[in-house]
């Protein structure tokens, strides 16, 4: 009897692959540009001015490896308009 089995392990992989390519671009694109976000712990936003659980926005910078080979961002924030 013949009948679709469906992908191969390999195939399955590449498209697992490139949808988290995908994702993970789209999480990079999203937090390189100012987006509003809710400060859930204290955050400065400029010289003697702090904000606390309210939405101010927030910058990110990417960072590929740092000194113990890990990647991750930074945050700049400013008081929302």
């Amino acid at each position: 009897m013949k009948f679709n089995c469906g992908l191969t392990r390999e195939e399955k992989d590449k498209l697992r692959e490139a949808e988290d390519s995908r994702i993970w671009n789209e999480i990079y694109n999203y937090i390189t540009q100012w987006h509003d976000w809710f400060a859930w712990y204290p955050v400065r936003v400029g010289s003697k001015d702090c904000r606390w659980l309210e939405t101010v926005e927030r910058l990110g910078t990417y960072h590929p490896y740092d000194v113990w080979n890990e990647e991750h961002y930074t945050f700049v924030y400013k008081a929302k308009q």
